[in-house]
């Protein structure tokens, strides 16, 4: 099966990304989560990994070519399976680890914690910290 990977949207919004270098060429043989490429973008040099294990078919792009987010960049041939697949992933850990008094967090239980508790945020706790030191100023 010829499956495609498209240029994934590498955060803030950015609409495009230029191709730095490619790591693969046609032919080559990859595994799950490889290194494909390195892409810039207005932020950053971020590496690609790959979502297929399987031969490279195609390379859609040329180091050098700005590519909007969406649009395929590298063709796989990939064997049934050869993709991650979150759901399998999640039936995996289930079974594995049977439903407990705890809140499941990946492969960690919480102990004490319902599935309907709130997790903090990082950066709301952040925030707050900054509001009570800020406040503490004033208070002196």
């Amino acid at each position: 099966m010829i499956a495609e990977f498209r240029l994934p949207d590498l955060g803030e919004g950015l609409p495009e990304a230029e191709i730095v270098q490619w790591l693969v060429s046609p032919g080559d043989t990859v595994a799950l989560n490889q290194t494909i490429a390195e892409v810039e973008t207005a932020k950053a040099i971020v590496e690609l990994p790959s979502p297929f294990a399987g031969e490279v078919v195609e390379l859609r792009h040329a180091a050098g070519d700005v590519v909007p987010v969406g649009e395929p960049i590298i063709l796989f041939r990939v064997e049934q399976g050869g993709e991650a697949d979150p759901q399998d992933d999640a039936d995996r850990t289930a079974a594995a680890h049977p439903a407990s008094d705890g809140f499941d967090v990946g492969r960690e239980t919480v102990q004490g914690m319902s599935s309907t508790s709130k997790l903090v945020n990082p950066l709301e706790n952040y925030k707050r910290q900054r509001r009570a030191f800020r406040f503490s100023r004033l208070m002196r």
